[in-house]
């Protein structure tokens, strides 16, 4: 096993780019088709209504642990028939006691690969500038379209 190379992740509207530093190249998708599957999993945690949660979700809880110095709740979340089931199989959500927001979120594929997001430092109604929603890639970044 490997630590995973670096990867800049940017998702804009309908877009997403990927910047893989190692090889100089951003990746671009057309996610247009995807959008309601992409908000229902980036929204997942950060404000996503309760009632909302468990329209689309079979939700369990699994456990409290401490992560990093803060108690969380380990949520598992199974799709319901359609939306994203047939993407992801499970996700498993740890939500800190202090903030109630995401602190760690881990996405099971069906074939049984995952991709887990670790969130430090989540700030909330902050104002965001405008530079923070371009990739920072130098300006001889390859761009490959990838749909």
């Amino acid at each position: 096993m490997q630590k995973p190379e670096t990867k800049i992740i940017l998702f804009k509207k309908n877009r997403g780019e990927i910047y893989l530093p190692k090889i100089n190249q951003i990746q671009e998708y057309d996610l247009g088709q995807k959008s309601d599957l992409l908000q229902q999993f980036f929204l997942l945690g950060f404000g996503t209504d309760t009632n909302e949660l468990k329209k689309n979700y079979d939700v369990k809880y699994l456990q409290e642990e401490d992560m990093e110095g803060d108690t969380t709740v380990q949520l598992e979340l199974t799709p319901r028939k359609g939306g994203g089931a047939a993407q992801i199989s499970k996700i498993q959500i740890w939500v800190s006691e202090e903030s109630w927001l995401p602190t760690q979120q881990k996405f099971f594929e069906s074939d049984g690969d995952y991709l887990i997001a670790h969130y430090t430092g989540v700030r909330v109604n902050r104002v965001v500038p405008n530079s923070k929603f371009e990739l920072d890639a130098p300006s001889t970044a390859k761009r490959v379209k990838m749909n």
